[in-house]
């Protein structure tokens, strides 16, 4: 089993790549990644009227109200330190051994993506807490705590949040008993044609309306083409079938963006992919009552559901990544639960990307 030494040199290294970002963005990155950022200063300094972006609004009088309404480099500061607290605290949930070097890299790339999207003013910084209420204790009242949270984030800031609210609930009882993961996939993509397709029975919009509304002034280079070639609702409930599996695995995406956003994609899908290859890699999950079994459970259901509700709100592949960041902890808890207790429980060999896992009969 790996040492101790790799688990704090993926932390330390990862803090100091993510902290330079952080510090230098302007001069690391292209403009585009604070163009949100930007919105939110000039609400919370008061250079545009309070409400003159609803959706920004509400973070920029947090911003305000912490004091950094003016401050870009302490509410960098205050969003980085944040998401480094929350990797630290998912590291160490299991104690220092077991990381192999697939999660450290992991790690670094969590730290790196914080840097990029969490070290700025960011409505995704306040994500946060219902990632730290996520991983408390297995008693079931720690369970309710980030549906709270969840349900808080979506009355404050972001309405959809309601949904995820709802779709982690429907996994938490789902994921009770071990269910395959290609079920659990498939699972999320019926989902998500079952909300869009409400949508349109409730409301009357298109089923990919609030993806393909705000798909007008974004990057040609990284936007998720609409699959709508038959009418409505039927050539919306397409694209939101087709849409959640191109979020997950973004074949298209090498055709359309420069090596950046190819390479941040890559790295995506290689960080959304290791919980899930983690958790299908064994015949036995971690037993439902142990704490390994819980913070698993708790993991998948949250990243399941933000994955149907991506594939409904997202119109390009620069919001995935900014919106799943703040996830990203998870996928090293799921993926270091499904290592340090299956191995003690049932004499399986712990999980690796490199060696194959051994699959014993129950």
């Amino acid at each position: 089993m790996p040492r101790a030494w790799l688990l704090y040199w993926s932390l330390g290294a990862g803090f100091v790549v993510g902290l330079v970002i952080t510090v230098l963005h302007d001069d690391l990155l292209p403009a585009q990644y604070e163009l949100d950022a930007l919105k939110i200063w000039s609400i919370a300094r008061g250079d545009r009227p309070k409400f003159s972006d609803g959706s920004f609004t509400p973070v920029a009088m947090v911003y305000r109200a912490l004091g950094m309404g003016d401050a870009p480099l302490a509410a960098a500061l205050f969003g980085y330190l944040a998401a480094t607290a929350v990797i630290v605290f998912a590291a160490l949930r299991f104690g220092r051994h077991g990381l192999t070097p697939a999660l450290a890299i992991y790690t670094l790339g969590a730290f790196a993506l914080a840097g990029i999207y969490l070290g700025q003013y960011s409505k995704d910084v306040f994500v946060l807490p219902v990632i730290a209420l996520l991983l408390l204790p297995r008693r079931a009242l720690w369970d309710a705590a980030p549906i709270a949270a969840m349900l808080a984030y979506a009355l404050w800031f972001r309405d959809y949040w309601a949904i995820v609210a709802a779709g982690y609930c429907a996994y938490r009882l789902i994921t009770i008993p071990q269910v395959r993961v290609r079920y659990l996939l498939a699972l999320g993509s019926i989902a998500a044609v079952c909300v869009s397709a409400a949508i349109f029975a409730v409301i009357g919009y298109a089923p990919n309306h609030y993806r393909t509304s705000v798909q007008g002034g974004l990057e040609a280079n990284t936007l998720i083409v609409p699959l709508d070639p038959l009418p409505q609702p039927w050539g919306g409930l397409l694209d939101v079938f087709a849409n959640y599996w191109l979020i997950l695995v973004p074949l298209t995406l090498p055709f359309l963006a420069g090596v950046l956003y190819t390479a941040a994609l890559a790295g995506l899908a290689f960080m959304r992919f290791t919980p899930l290859v983690a958790a299908g890699s064994y015949r036995h999950w971690p037993v439902v009552r142990t704490l390994e079994g819980v913070l698993l459970r708790r993991s998948l259901a949250l990243l399941l559901a933000f994955a149907v509700v991506q594939a409904l709100f997202e119109p390009d592949y620069g919001s995935v990544l900014r919106h799943l960041t703040p996830l990203l902890p998870l996928g090293l808890v799921a993926a270091r639960a499904m290592r340090q207790a299956p191995a003690a429980e049932w004499g399986l060999r712990t999980w690796s990307w490199s060696v194959p896992p051994a699959r014993t009969a129950p």
